[in-house]
């Protein structure tokens, strides 16, 4: 191994681009099977919820090339557009798979509400097959389920989990279905951070300012160049909301604990 590949981030990337269908046994393929079929019955019912609607027609507004679907609402927008709208409904009502389990540690978290909408749409845009579709799953809700176990998260802490590691699992599902190298997928990753300090400030805490922005926080990161201004506008909530809601601080870092070091490091 040279020594481009004995970084953190350059295993991640080796592992993102090298894993097989075949690496996963049944119990693996069915249990994501059911996520699937979960996170999209959630879509389903997040679809008409509030802000919904009105970011279906903004996005629409913005037009571009026709990529991939916004589920249940119907027409083609770019593939980012598509999976940022498709994460949103189906983070909506909280009911998506949650806290995922890492060799027996139960994390609270929401991974299945963006890897999965990111997934779909990516899947339709790259035209990949249902095997490359689940690989591209698995090895991103692996990456931001284990990265979401090693940071040790509470909700005490002052940051939201999902709001963080998702990004990295969606990036991980892109990348591979657009046919990233190495050396591609380890500069994506680390611009994530930057990306992740920028628009960090819209996850806020539940039940101040409605779940369309508490989730959009979450559930946007598989678009992290997202219009949130105009969003806002859309939706015609005030700045105002914003007023005494708690600081959000993103750790400097996420501890490399066992569990992270064993499968990667």
């Amino acid at each position: 191994m040279n020594t481009a590949e004995t970084t953190a981030i350059e295993k991640l990337a080796a592992n993102v681009l090298e894993t097989r269908f075949e690496s996963f046994d049944a119990a693996t393929l069915e249990n994501a099977r059911n996520r699937i079929i979960d996170t999209v019955g959630c879509l389903i019912g997040g679809s008409g919820d509030t802000g919904n609607p009105e970011l279906v027609g903004m996005l629409r507004e913005s037009g571009g090339k026709e990529e991939a679907t916004i589920l249940v609402h119907g027409g083609k927008v770019p593939a980012d557009n598509a999976a940022m709208v498709n994460s949103v409904m189906s983070r909506s009502f909280d009911f998506e798979p949650v806290s995922p389990l890492v060799e027996g540690i139960n994390t609270p978290g929401h991974v299945s509400g963006t890897t999965v909408p990111t997934a779909i749409t990516m899947g339709e845009a790259a035209d990949i097959s249902g095997r490359e579709l689940m690989t591209a799953l698995l090895v991103g809700d692996d990456i931001a389920s284990r990265m979401l176990a090693a940071s040790g998260f509470g909700f005490t802490l002052g940051w939201d989990g999902t709001g963080t590691v998702n990004a990295f699992g969606a990036t991980a599902i892109a990348g591979r279905m657009l046919g990233l190298n190495k050396l591609q997928m380890r500069s994506d990753r680390e611009h994530l951070p930057d990306n992740l300090g920028r628009h960090h400030d819209l996850q806020a805490a539940p039940g101040t300012i409605g779940p369309e922005w508490y989730f959009f926080g979450a559930a946007g990161q598989s678009r992290l160049d997202r219009p949130g201004g105009r969003l806002l506008r859309e939706i015609r909530l005030l700045p105002d909301v914003y007023r005494g809601l708690p600081e959000t601080r993103i750790p400097d870092r996420i501890p490399r604990r066992e569990i992270l070091q064993r499968r990667y490091l």
